[in-house]
């Protein structure tokens, strides 16, 4: 069974690869009609060769949107995957995630974290990193994390604006309450 799964898993991430890059093509292919619809520049009295551009731009534009999705698909499938294979204990959460590239902003994120012990707000993370806390900065950070944190890959988010790593959820993020304390609104 284990086997199998592997299988799926490889088939399905070179149909994600496949895709994509099917999706970079597309794109490329929709710019070009694009410019050359620019180009046309009133070169076209009849107007025919503008509705073909037009055509071929709609045409991309709708396979392009086919892709997405079909990637979207793709993706959940293996992230099923994968989860399933974490329940019948075949696939621990190390194999699971996609490695961090030693020296990349999120490998020196990670260390920072785990240096850390604890979950930090976006600004400390930048600082700790070595970055300016801009909001350029802290836009792109927290795409990254957050795109990592909802595929459950190596980062969670614990409050707006507050990352830890994923290792954290064994631990408790939030502060325990304490029974014997009254309740204070």
């Amino acid at each position: 069974m284990a086997d199998d799964l592997e299988m799926r898993l490889k088939t399905i991430a070179e149909e994600i690869s496949s895709i994509g890059l099917m999706n970079e093509t597309r794109l490329g292919r929709i710019a070009g009609f694009k410019e050359a619809l620019v180009a046309l520049n009133g070169s076209d009295p009849s107007g025919s060769i503008r509705r073909k551009l037009e055509d071929k731009i709609r045409k991309e534009e709708q396979a392009y949107s086919e892709g997405r999705n079909g990637l979207a698909a793709a993706r959940g499938r293996a992230e099923a995957i994968r989860e399933s294979m974490r329940l019948m204990g075949q696939l621990n959460d190390e194999q699971s995630s996609p490695e961090l590239r030693p020296g990349s902003e999120l490998h020196k994120v990670r260390q920072f974290l785990l240096s850390q012990g604890k979950p930090m707000p976006l600004n400390e993370i930048l600082i700790g990193i070595g970055k300016q806390d801009t909001p350029d900065n802290r836009n792109s950070l927290r795409g990254s994390l957050g795109r990592y944190a909802r595929s459950g890959f190596h980062f969670l988010k614990t409050a707006p604006n507050t990352f830890g790593l994923s290792s954290y959820k064994q631990d408790s993020v939030l502060p325990e309450e304490d029974p014997d304390k009254p309740f204070e609104p």
